[in-house]
């Protein structure tokens, strides 16, 4: 039954989870406008009042007189509500009334007497107790004892965490402050990683309203600042990978795995050779960056004849010891590739079996799968075949030990083969793309070193070439016998691709960029048309990527005329490593640009020499020549620029945390 509200009545209600006082000023359109001790007026819903007092206050009155009685009224009141114990008035009528009228509950509890204070009073105890009694209109509900006894347990929990949460502030204080304390408190730990995904910026983190409360209690640090307070704790660095909690990449593995490797190590530790072609009288050797520990490819030639060699590409053979579905492969299916980036390396396997047992280290038998291509100096292949092999490298060489010897053979003889090939290639379509390459390391004392490559050496001109070779005619062998397979192809642009015939060019490489479209994966065989064949894989660093262990797998079981992965199977797997993939190339990507921006906040100030590359509404996107790097510059008004222009451009401003550097013409 709706209640009218007259001018003069005393109402109490609910204003942002506080009880508050007032007084009808006026009743209209549903909606009760009241004056309240604070001296507010506000339109109040009829369903929001817990307790109206008709008539209690005269209007004629001044406003100051009015608020001072309402002041005095809720003084009272509290006073009241004070002295109630609702636990027993509940033993007193519990299990006799179900339901009782609030005007009998009052005068249980105090006496016959009782008035329209009291009244307020206990509901003012019922609806801030929400245990014994529970507030419907005139009638109080009065609860059973299931009910009350949940509510109690319930209540001594959130005492119990407000009282855990008030330990971890005072310990976050203390620690903060780098002050003498008691050990950390219980749920140290869950505040620790709630502060780091907080940090990281994790959307939808369950204990985020937690970490927040105890922040704001322990006033050590905002949201913004989380992630300093951390660094002062101790449990971040100052240049932590924020990447790998945000896109939650795991950098150890589990026990399990170990487990598993140890037991790999005992029971394969010569690796079973039957079937495999015995190549350890090759002259084998790597060919690799100095500080490369993870080798899984090795290259051989030999010289069959006087216009007939013997080129060998030889992987290690993974498959042969990773178990589908293992913990092992779990665990690198979860990564899909290793990171490497310039602070850190987080391999794929651990490095026991990576850099040790699988490696292809000097003088030690390694299984691998070996494709060997007899042709011509001419790069015409005359026979290729894929087999099982046990190899023995004799040499581990870099690339810069291969350029000082590019005039010897083996050497001379294979650049001039790999040349034959690319140029091969380049006549069925395929696009060189020399670019420069930004080269950052980072030391343990945090020093940066920046070296920018112009072009591909002959030495990696010569491992790219043979690791395509390879990777072409994998797939090929697998194409032909029309399994499924992991393949990668790439689709023509839908405009022609510019071309410079040597060198490099910022703004045709840039034009090429944005043309080309993404290599994807596919379990049937397509054209790649960067790379000019008609099918394409990558079974040549199954170390490293979790795709070419699949290729790898699959490839070794056709060679017995068998399949080791279902259409499906496959299908889904490409999926699920392609999408991992894309997290662990972001996280590389943001890593790489957080060390490139930490170097230039050394030279802020500093001219740059540019190009322009194209001009968009705001802003202009130029090619920074010292560093490789794509980058923004204001549109300065008055100022018209032209792509391929040569500027000058000063650097404004380098914030590694936020990965942001800004450039301004010099003008």
């Amino acid at each position: 039954m709706a209640i009218d509200f007259y001018s003069g009545d005393i109402v109490e209600f609910f204003d942002q989870k506080r009880i508050v006082i007032g007084v009808v000023i006026n009743f209209k359109k549903n909606k009760i406008q009241v004056l309240t001790e604070s001296s507010r007026q506000i339109n109040v819903s009829p369903s929001r009042i817990l307790h109206r007092s008709p008539t209690a206050m005269d209007m004629t009155q001044a406003k100051p007189n009015l608020i001072i009685q309402l002041r005095k009224a809720n003084v009272e009141r509290n006073e009241l509500f004070s002295g109630v114990n609702l636990e027993e008035l509940w033993n007193l009528v519990h299990g006799e009334y179900e339901q009782i009228k609030l005007k009998e509950l009052v005068q249980l509890t105090w006496s016959s007497h009782a008035s329209l204070d009291h009244e307020a009073a206990l509901v003012r105890a019922i609806v801030t107790d929400k245990i014994y009694f529970s507030l419907n209109a005139d009638w109080i509900s009065v609860c059973d004892e299931e009910t009350v006894n949940k509510a109690l347990f319930a209540k001594k929990q959130r005492i119990d965490e407000e009282k855990r949460i008030h330990e971890l502030a005072a310990w976050l204080k203390s620690a903060s402050e780098n002050q003498p304390s008691t050990p950390p408190p219980p749920l140290t730990q869950r505040l620790l990683n709630a502060l780091k995904a907080l940090a990281a910026n994790i959307p939808d983190q369950p204990d985020k309203g937690w970490v927040l409360k105890i922040l704001k209690i322990s006033r050590t640090a905002t949201p913004e600042s989380v992630f300093d307070l951390l660094v002062k704790l101790g449990v971040f660095d100052i240049d932590q990978n924020l990447e790998l909690i945000r896109l939650n990449f795991p950098e150890n593995f589990s026990k399990e795995a170990y487990s598993e490797l140890q037991s790999l190590c005992l029971l394969k530790k010569s690796g079973n050779i039957d079937k495999c072609i015995d190549l350890r009288d090759l002259d084998t050797f790597t060919i690799d960056n100095r500080e490369t520990k993870d080798r899984d490819d090795a290259l051989s030639l030999r010289i069959l004849s006087e216009n007939k060699l013997e080129l060998g590409i030889h992987i290690t053979d993974v498959a042969e010891y990773i178990v589908p579905d293992s913990f092992l492969d779990l665990e690198a299916r979860e990564r899909s590739q290793t990171l490497y980036m310039p602070d850190q390396v987080i391999p794929m396997f651990p490095v026991e079996f990576s850099e040790q047992y699988a490696s292809l280290l000097p003088g030690e038998d390694r299984r691998c799968l070996s494709t060997l291509v007899t042709l011509t100096p001419q790069g015409n292949i005359l026979h290729y075949r894929i087999t099982p092999s046990v190899i023995r490298v004799k040499r581990c060489l870099t690339y810069q030990d291969v350029d000082l010897m590019i005039h010897d053979n083996p050497f001379r003889l294979m650049k001039t083969v790999t040349d034959a090939l690319r140029q091969k290639r380049v006549e069925q379509g395929a696009i060189v793309m020399p670019r420069p390459e930004v080269i950052l390391r980072v030391n343990e004392d945090k020093s940066i070193f920046v070296t920018k490559r112009e072009r591909e050496t002959a030495s990696q001109s010569i491992v790219s070439e043979c690791m395509i070779l390879s990777n072409w005619l994998a797939a090929t062998y697998a194409s032909e016998r029309n399994g499924p397979f992991p393949y990668r192809y790439q689709d023509p642009p839908k405009e022609p691709i510019p071309v410079v015939e040597n060198g490099f060019d910022p703004l045709v490489s840039y034009r090429q960029r944005r043309l080309m479209n993404r290599a994807l994966s596919s379990i049937t065989p397509k054209r790649h048309f960067s790379l000019g064949v008609e099918a394409y894989s990558t079974i040549t660093s199954p170390l490293r990527r979790y795709f070419d262990i699949l290729a790898q797998r699959q490839l070794k079981n056709m060679l017995n005329t068998k399949l080791l992965y279902s259409t499906e199977e496959l299908q889904n797997l490409l999926y699920e490593i392609d999408t991992t993939a894309s997290r662990t190339n972001t996280i590389v990507a943001n890593r790489e640009r957080y060390w490139l921006t930490k170097h230039l906040q050394k030279y802020e100030g500093t001219l740059f020499d540019a190009v322009v590359l194209d001009r968009f509404p705001r802003r202009y996107q130029v090619w920074i020549l010292d560093y490789a790097v794509d980058a923004d510059i204001p549109i300065a008004f008055g100022l018209d620029l032209q792509p391929d222009q040569k500027i000058k451009v000063i650097l404004e401003r380098a914030n590694a945390r936020n990965s942001i550097f800004k450039f301004r013409l010099y003008e």
